[in-house]
């Protein structure tokens, strides 16, 4: 019995030094096992947020042989049967206003084709005036040394011009005639080989604002002239070396060469 105690207590402590003697390189006797790794697993993806919408930008304000147009937003203003069209004009009010905050205190740039007809540019700048625009530029191509773009005042402005304003028209034979808001005679320059002679016209211009210090050119045309060569009258005048001319005007009545003109 002695024998067998003896024997069982040499097998533990041999079994505790061989414990001992692995050190950190086994497991202690009385050492639980580790525990099993948990595999972490990852959080599911979120979902990606909406995309941001695109900030709005200003539409284009053009006019073209077609008739005017806000954006893509065509206005007809004319019927198939050639009157004038109140559809048409109520659309392109409604056009304008739906686009109030790129106008209201705003730099208005508007596009117009030669061919446009003078009376749709007159409706659509009235219809930009009522929404109380900072200024209206009008852009036309013309001739490589006439300004790209003009400024065109409401008609309100106008009636502020000084008596000694300039004003011209280009007839129906594509002549040209300059005269004063005031009245007077009407300095007359014939047509030139594919229109108005600018050339001619620039030199009465600028004959005739010497002691005057308005700012302001009184353009128009007679029915039939296209929108082109009305602009290359105010461009010819503005164009003018030294000339106190910076702004345009369409008056709202139709002018006669050498009467005053009701603005």
């Amino acid at each position: 019995m002695r024998l067998l105690r003896r024997q069982g207590l040499g097998a533990a402590i041999v079994w505790c030094v061989a414990c001992a003697s692995l050190g950190g390189l086994a497991l202690g006797c009385d050492d639980k096992p580790p525990k099993k790794m948990e595999r972490l697993t990852p959080p599911p993806p979120e979902d990606d947020p909406l995309p941001l919408p695109k900030p709005k930008s200003a539409p284009t304000f053009r006019i073209d042989d077609l008739g005017p147009l806000v954006g893509f937003s065509r206005s007809m203003l004319v019927t198939p049967d050639g009157q004038d069209s109140a559809t048409g004009r109520a659309q392109l009010t409604s056009d304008l206003a739906a686009e109030k905050e790129y106008i209201t205190d705003k730099v208005v740039v508007i596009q117009v084709d030669r061919k446009a007809q003078p009376e749709w540019v007159a409706l659509y700048l009235k219809e930009v005036f009522a929404l109380s625009p900072k200024s209206v530029l009008i852009e036309t191509e013309s001739r490589p040394e006439y300004p790209k773009s003009i400024e065109f005042v409401s008609r309100l402005a106008q009636t502020q011009a000084d008596p000694c304003t300039i004003v011209g028209t280009v007839t129906e034979q594509r002549a040209t005639a300059i005269w004063r808001v005031s009245g007077g005679t009407a300095r007359k320059r014939p047509r030139g080989m594919s229109g108005p002679d600018l050339t001619r016209t620039a030199d009465t211009i600028q004959t005739m604002f010497k002691g005057c210090k308005s700012d302001l050119f009184i353009v128009h045309a007679a029915p039939g002239v296209e929108w082109g060569m009305i602009y290359d009258l105010a461009a010819a005048g503005l164009a003018v070396p030294d000339s106190p001319l910076k702004r345009a005007g369409l008056p709202e009545t139709r002018p006669t060469p050498g009467q005053a003109v009701t603005l």
